[in-house]
Formats: structure tokens, C-alpha cells, sequence
């Protein structure tokens, strides 16, 4: 074996000199620690590599182990072949624990590693404390790329070869083995031309490993998110940021009776109506929206933006739940705002902003005051602000303060409990203010209402509850307020009859 080794490099002597006197001056940093580790380990540099092997069974589990990784390897072996025939070159993966699982290059080479090592090299040890200082015996210790050349190699029966390795890590950055390329020292200039190209190859592998978990990961996302999507008793519909449908769960599919894929990439308005514009979708929207499906009644709906790692919305979640019946009074009808903003028919530029505003105030939930003489349209645009307003899938109810005489206007407001007083009904009766709970109240012709009976309402407003009379417990409100007048209040204000 000795008398095939090449011609020595003036590198040899600083061997000898480690070998025999532990003396490593003007030895390469990686390669010095190696030899430490080697001579500390008992490693002898004048042996015969004769690397230690596993049995086929252990190598064929290790191989499968890492199947993907494998079938990568193979891919890259040809690309690299293929490109650098014209060079001796043997290319080999070992794993973490140094066992050279698959290898290729040219026979001259392999016939070289097989002669010294004798043994098969599948299956064989590459580790330091085995055959001593190798590019990838390094490589695996110190987690790094490496390169060993002609007698920087501990072991004598090695001094033939030139080497370079470079680590391979999964997507978690766990360490699965390396990549060696080896030459015979004659060519070990030309070695250093593929440095990069193993880098890159490495780098490609870990690249693929890499994409292949993570579309695993998404894959088995797409199940959870499909499988949580589909079964939630919610009604759910996945828009993008421009309003564009990209999903809906069963729930959904049956409350508008559409199919998921013929829907798909449709306006959100083609199911919820002309509402669900981009404001309601804007993460600046507060809170939940009822909307009347074009086919399925009405919903409470709420959106809940979704972002992506950059902070922009990208899309948006809309839960929908159908809402319960309107309340009806006995022998009455249901509680519903009966026109809105379209039914408004004018196009002078004063109603135009006229209806701009109502619009614009429909949408802050605050109380509103509406003048105008009488038959001018003041329950018509109650009605629509009403229906604009986060308040629509609440009733509306409107009571004319005029047409109830004042001393059973309280009664109606307010309601009353059982056995409240004289003539009151058996079981008592609900008030209007509790009637619009969840909605709208008008109170039309607010100026005819006495000063007792305002000082009431003022209570209510500002405490947002009512008490019926003889109650003993007060009843929460969540309702918007909407009066109006034929008269200028401001007259009435400062004549005393009415509190501001």
C-alpha cells in the first residue's frame, strides 16, 4: 500500500514532526485541532485506514430514514457527474454519525478509497476517532465546511487524497450529514474550482428538504384549517381584501344554497347585498353588521380582519349568524324599518347632500334629531337610517307623540307591570323603549310631549336602561334614538317648553 502513495509535499515533514514530537507549528488551524483530537483518541497514523462498517441491515434503515434526502443526493451525484466527467472525482454523503451511505464518482478514485480502506465503503465510518483527520471527520465535529489535503490527513495510507466537505442540515437547522468531494493530490488544484459547486449543492438540498416540509406543513394546515372550516356551526365565508369570495364552509353553502366552486372569486355582495362594501370589510369597523341576504333573510355579521407577516390585511373572515324573528306585538305586525336610502327619490344637490348626511350619521350610532315640516319625508329617511345603521337587524319602532295623550304616554314608553294601576292589562305590557331594544326607537313629533314626560326620556338616554312602571328592577338598553319635529325646537327651547 505504502509504495502506491504519491510523492510527498514539503507538507510531510510537519507531519513527521506532529507524529513523532506533538510539534504542530505552521499547521492550519482546522487540521491542528483534528490531530489533537486524533492523538488523544489513540488514533494510529501509520495503520491502515481499515474504516469500521455497519451491517446492511443498519445501513438500509439508515437510508430510509432520510428517504427524501437520499432521493436528492441521487439527483445532484448526476448533475455534478455530469458536468465535471472530464475529473477523477469521487462524491460521498455521509451521515451525522459518520457512516457513508451513498457514493459514485470515478473508478479510479473509488478503487483508490476502497484499496484504502479495505472494506466496502458503504456502510463505513468516516469519523476522526475511526480513520483520523478527513474533510468530512472534521466537517462533522465542528459543523462547518472543510478542507484536508495530501498529508494533512492523519493517517499515512490517506495522504493520497485531497478533500473538501461541507455539513447538510434539515429546516430546523439539525445536523443530517455532510457532502464530500475527493480527489488525488494531483488534483487538488482543480478541486478548489468546486468548492462553490459543492456549497451549492449542499445549499440546493437543503433548500428542497426545506420546501418539502413546509408544503407537508401546509398541507396538513389545509386539512386542519378545512376540516375546522367546514364543521364550525358557524357560517363562514373567507373574502380577500377587495371584497372577492375565496372561500365558504357547508354552513354557508346551504344558508345562500350556492356551491362553494361556482362562487368562488365572486363579489361578497352577489350573497350579502350592496352593505357589504369596503368599509364594513376594513379592520376600522368595530363590532358586528346585520345584512339581508339577497335570498336567506337577515344576519348579524361581524368581520375579523387577517393579516399577513407584514402587518397588511389580506383578508378577511366574515361570521355570519342568522338572526331570530322580528318581535311582534299581539295582533300587530313585526317591527321593520320599511324603506331605505335607494326608495328616497330626488336629485336636487340639497336632498342629494341632504341624504349624504343622513347617511353619514346612520353610521356613527348616534342619536339623531330630524326637522322639517310636516309631509316632508321625516319617518321616510328614519326608516333608511335606521336600515343603514349597525342597528338594522334590530326592529324599528315608531310611535307619534302626538296622537297619545299625555297621560298615557309614559305607559307607552315605558311600559308597565302587572297590576301598575287602574285599567292597566292583566299581565301588564311592554313599552316602546324595550320593544326597540337592539334597534331603533322614533319618536315622531317630539315637541308635543309634555315637560314631565321628556325629563323621562333624558333619563333614559343618559342612563341607557328603563324602568316599567311599578317595576322594581331597571331593563338595559342598547338602541338608537331618533325623534323629529315640525317645529323649530330652538323657539321652543327658549320659550321653556322644551328641555335641550
Amino acid at each position: 500500500m505504502l509504495k502506491e502513495l504519491t510523492q510527498r509535499t514539503p507538507f510531510y515533514d510537519v507531519w513527521s514532526k506532529f507524529v513523532s514530537k506533538g510539534d504542530a507549528h505552521c499547521v492550519p488551524t482546522h487540521v491542528k485541532q483534528s490531530w489533537k483530537r486524533c492523538r488523544e483518541a489513540n488514533v494510529d497514523p501509520q495503520k491502515e485506514a481499515n474504516m469500521m462498517r455497519i451491517d446492511q441491515n443498519s445501513i438500509r434503515k439508515r437510508i430510509d430514514e432520510h428517504s427524501d434526502l437520499h432521493q436528492l443526493l441521487q439527483a445532484h451525484y448526476k448533475n455534478v457527474e455530469k458536468y465535471f466527467s472530464f475529473l477523477p472525482l469521487s462524491i460521498f454523503f455521509s451521515d451525522r454519525d459518520g457512516y457513508i451511505l451513498s457514493i459514485t464518482g470515478h473508478d479510479r478514485v473509488l478503487d483508490r478509497i476502497k484499496r484504502s480502506q479495505q472494506t466496502e465503503i458503504i456502510g463505513s465510518s468516516v469519523k476522526e476517532g475511526i480513520i483520523g483527520t478527513t474533510a468530512p471527520g472534521i466537517c462533522l465535529e465542528e459543523k462547518r465546511f472543510a478542507t484536508v489535503h495530501a498529508e494533512e490527513h492523519y493517517i499515512r495510507s490517506i495522504h493520497w487524497a485531497s478533500c473538501i466537505a461541507t455539513p447538510i442540515f434539515d429546516w430546523e437547522q439539525n445536523l443530517l450529514g455532510c457532502l464530500d468531494f475527493t480527489v488525488t493530490v494531483k488534483d487538488a488544484e482543480k478541486l478548489k474550482h468546486l468548492i462553490p459547486v459543492l456549497l451549492n449543492t449542499a445549499n440546493s438540498i437543503q433548500f428542497e428538504l426545506s420546501l418539502k416540509k413546509k408544503l407537508e406543513q401546509l398541507d396538513l394546515f389545509h386539512c386542519y384549517y378545512r376540516s375546522t372550516f367546514d364543521y364550525s356551526r358557524s357560517t363562514l365565508i373567507l373574502v380577500d381584501e377587495r371584497g372577492q369570495i375565496i372561500d365558504l364552509n357547508r354552513n354557508a353553502q346551504e344558508a345562500f344554497n350556492v356551491n362553494s366552486e361556482y362562487i368562488k372569486n365572486k363579489d361578497i355582495r352577489s350573497i350579502l347585498g350592496d352593505k357589504c362594501n369596503s368599509e364594513f370589510l376594513s379592520k376600522r369597523f368595530g363590532g358586528s353588521k346585520s345584512f339581508r341576504g339577497r335570498t336567506s333573510g337577515l344576519y348579524s355579521t361581524e368581520s375579523i380582519p387577517i393579516f399577513d407577516r407584514s402587518g397588511n390585511e389580506v383578508a378577511f373572515l366574515l361570521k355570519l349568524e342568522k338572526e331570530k324573528a322580528p318581535k311582534v306585538i299581539p295582533g300587530g305586525v313585526p317591527h321593520r324599518a320599511r324603506h331605505t336610502f335607494e326608495g328616497i327619490i330626488g336629485t336636487s344637490p340639497k336632498m342629494l347632500n341632504i341624504v349624504e348626511k343622513a347617511k353619514k350619521a346612520a353610521k356613527r350610532g348616534s342619536n339623531i334629531l330630524l326637522e322639517g315640516e310636516t309631509g316632508t319625508g321625516k319617518e321616510l329617511f328614519a326608516h333608511a337610517i335606521h336600515d343603514e345603521s349597525s342597528y338594522c337587524g334590530g326592529p324599528f319602532v315608531a310611535l307619534n307623540c302626538a296622537a297619545i295623550p299625555s297621560e298615557l304616554i309614559e305607559s307607552e314608553l315605558f311600559g308597565y307591570e302587572k297590576g301598575a294601576y287602574t285599567g292597566a292589562l292583566h299581565d301588564g305590557n311592554t313599552g316602546k323603549f324595550e320593544l326597540a331594544n337592539g334597534g331603533t326607537i322614533f319618536l315622531d313629533e317630539i315637541h308635543t310631549m309634555d315637560l314631565s314626560a321628556q325629563t323621562k326620556i333624558l333619563r333614559v338616554i343618559e342612563d341607557r336602561q328603563v324602568t316599567r312602571i311599578g317595576g322594581k328592577y331597571a331593563i338595559p338598553l342598547n338602541i338608537r334614538i331618533i325623534v323629529a319635529s315640525s317645529t323649530n325646537l330652538e323657539e321652543k327651547i327658549e320659550r321653556g317648553l322644551f328641555i335641550p
